[in-house]
């Protein structure tokens, strides 16, 4: 499943970062200013589970629909997509062959 979030708290842009950890293949996020650790606990909204932003959500705003990568660079020119190093090192285009292999 993918989704977009909001990422705005009280009227202030929030920026997560990576736990580093998954739960149910979904990524466990934290958010930089207070540390607050968030979750999709339910389909509508990304949930802070603990923390001092505990019990507060940020809803989900759209549910896009898969796309060839390139066709997401012609609309989103100023995308950044990261690759495990592992791709670049193996000499595989990036922009072909990440999304030939359907992981868009």
């Amino acid at each position: 499943m993918s989704v977009v979030y909001g990422r705005e708290i009280d009227g202030k842009a929030v920026q997560f970062g990576t736990t580093g950890y998954t739960k149910n293949h979904v990524f466990v996020l934290y958010d930089r200013t207070t540390e607050s650790v968030w979750y999709p606990m339910t389909r509508s909204s990304m949930d802070a589970v603990s923390g001092p932003w505990r019990g507060r959500k940020i809803p989900f705003i759209a549910k896009p629909k898969p796309m060839p990568l390139r066709e997401w660079k012609r609309l989103h020119p100023e995308t950044t997509v990261m690759l495990p190093v592992a791709w670049v090192m193996d000499g595989i285009d990036r922009w072909t062959g990440f999304g030939a292999l359907g992981l868009v």
